[in-house]
């Protein structure tokens, strides 16, 4: 049996999402959103979508909250940081910290990423806990 490092925790990654997704490009936040998950920050509903962020000065897990009405910038704004908190909060025991996406090209969804160095650093605290 080999001995897992990172090279080769990050190939089996690499290969499981190139057999899982393939080439084929995510489905954009305005369509197919009828299956996601539904989640209420305040009295506004988002579908929740995550996907992996093959940006290379972004490699990491994207969460995308799309709203399922048009957000006004400023409450946009108010939002944003409110679910930023909530996260911040929730991932810090796990040494995780999200990052806003500043590249999220649809009005109507709130981007966040997670870097992979952070996924990575879970997975080996549990492999060595």
């Amino acid at each position: 049996m080999s001995k897992l490092n990172w090279k080769s925790i990050k190939d089996l990654i690499k290969e499981e999402l190139e057999n899982t997704i393939g080439d084929d490009p995510a489905p954009s936040p305005s369509t197919d959103t009828g299956n996601l998950p539904t989640i209420n920050v305040g009295s506004n509903k988002f579908r929740l979508r995550l996907g992996v962020n093959k940006n290379e000065t972004k490699l990491g897990i994207k969460v995308k909250f799309i709203s399922e009405r048009p957000l006004d910038p400023k409450i946009k704004i108010k939002l944003e940081i409110a679910i930023m908190k909530k996260l911040q909060n929730g991932l810090a025991s796990h040494d995780m910290i999200p990052s806003k996406d500043p590249d999220e090209p649809e009005e109507n969804t709130i981007g966040i990423w997670i870097p992979i160095e952070h996924i990575r650093e879970l997975i080996l605290d549990a492999l060595n806990g």
